[in-house]
């Protein structure tokens, strides 16, 4: 086949054409007894091309409902993601479909609890996005800036869920990834008590290797944990360094 399965793993140095990309991620169980988080970080090589998945689900609905939710979601994604190697013909607009009718697809599956998502598709620098309700995207050079929506109400209560019978579409977007830009993938339990050190901050503009990344998304995380913050938290952070 012409693509070549690359991973599952962060942490990771990835030469792409023309760009360098690291990333990193945290996976934290706090008060809760069971984390219904679930993520995902995946790239192939197609043809000399690097393609990365990047996704968190956070399991709504309660146990264990939720945290089947997200497995579903994630493990639908990973698979329909290395499926396409098999494909003598990928373009940036065909992976966009198969993933997006996943989502769709895992929606169907779900019988007991719903869950959130956010999901960044890097092919060569264009970046496309999908989420559905609080789970968040930022991106921005020096300072980051949201680039999902919140489906929620006034009063922070979830509007829309995959699985659940408010599901109705996915919030979608595309973007460059320029020189020097970060991409943060994060679930509630990582930004909420902390929001204004992740848009606010260039913390992640200094971070120039995978152990830096990881540094800061473990202080941010217990930083929001020394705020009262007591709900599992998430996050990925991918950054291109040229």
């Amino acid at each position: 086949p012409a693509a070549k399965k690359g991973g599952e793993n962060t942490g990771t140095f990835i030469p792409t054409e023309g760009m360098n990309i690291i990333s990193e991620n945290i996976w934290m169980k706090n008060q809760r007894k069971i984390n219904e988080d679930s993520l995902c970080f995946c790239h192939v090589l197609y043809n000399g091309i690097p393609i990365i998945l990047a996704a968190i689900c956070d399991g709504v609905g309660g146990l264990p409902g939720g945290q089947n939710a997200s497995s579903i979601v994630i493990s639908n994604l990973k698979k329909a993601f290395f499926d396409f190697s098999h494909h003598q013909s990928v373009s940036f607009h065909r992976i966009k479909n198969i993933l997006s009718r996943c989502i769709y697809s895992s929606h169907s599956q779900i019988v007991e609890g719903a869950t959130t998502l956010c999901l960044v598709l890097i092919y060569k620098n264009h970046v496309f996005t999908m989420s559905c309700g609080d789970t968040r995207i930022y991106m921005g050079r020096k300072a980051l800036n949201q680039i999902s929506i919140d489906h929620c109400d006034s009063k922070g209560r979830l509007t829309q869920a995959i699985g659940d019978t408010s599901f109705s579409s996915i919030y979608k977007r595309c973007f460059t990834l320029k020189k020097g830009y970060s991409i943060l993938l994060c679930s509630d339990g990582f930004y909420r008590r902390i929001t204004p050190k992740i848009i606010g901050s260039d913390s992640f503009f200094r971070c120039s290797n995978e152990e830096m990344l990881k540094d800061l998304l473990e202080k941010l995380h217990y930083e929001a944990v020394n705020k009262g913050e007591n709900d599992n938290s998430s996050a990925i952070i991918i950054k291109r360094l040229s």
